[in-house]
């Protein structure tokens, strides 16, 4: 418990972007935190962008060199794929899936995992690779080399709230937030 704001009860819970759009909108959530892309918003929410990253190609250490520079997404063509699990907002599996399909091919998805630490275990036993946020190349999972990609394939980190709702708490967080945004990395 908060000591400096103990009126604040935080409770962290991992559900979908769809999951929280429809919590926020029955009063059951006060803020979310979302990654595009977005499922559709009702007019009544509210978004504000906290951060922009690019996307990585997560594989398995003994199958890249580490002093090779970025490398086009095609070049994963002919590799398993460990996927985000189906989303109805599409989320970042419909960004790979959207990714792959610009770079001319589709993923062949061997495993389907509802969170990206589960994904990068299975990429480190070398099932098959997967294109994760780059700051997951902060996570060190044994047998797991992170590879910048060529393509430009971002995802933006977004704060989702009702607009109308006026509690001081959601507003000092909001004002917070917006203070604490690095403008320069959402011009990536």
């Amino acid at each position: 418990m908060d000591t400096t704001r103990p009126e604040i009860a935080l409770r962290i819970d991992q559900v979908s972007g769809t999951i929280q759009v429809q919590h926020l909108a029955a009063t059951r959530l006060d803020l979310g935190i979302v990654r595009s892309p977005l499922p559709t918003l009702d007019p009544a929410l509210a978004t504000l962008t906290l951060a922009r990253e690019r996307m990585m190609i997560a594989v398995a250490e003994t199958s890249t060199r580490r002093d090779a520079g970025p490398l086009p997404l095609a070049a994963f063509a002919e590799h398993p794929f460990i996927q985000y699990i189906e989303q109805p907002s599409g989320g970042l599996r419909r960004l790979t899936a959207e990714a792959c399909a610009a770079a001319g091919f589709a993923p062949r998805t061997v495993q389907t995992v509802p969170q990206i630490a589960t994904m990068l275990c299975l990429v480190g036993t070398g099932i098959g690779v997967a294109m994760v946020p780059e700051t997951m190349a902060r996570f060190v999972v044994p047998g797991v080399a992170y590879r910048p990609l060529r393509e430009r394939i971002v995802t933006d980190l977004i704060l989702i709230y009702r607009r109308s709702d006026t509690a001081p708490a959601l507003r000092a967080t909001l004002r917070l937030a917006r203070r604490l945004v690095d403008k320069s990395s959402l011009s990536i």
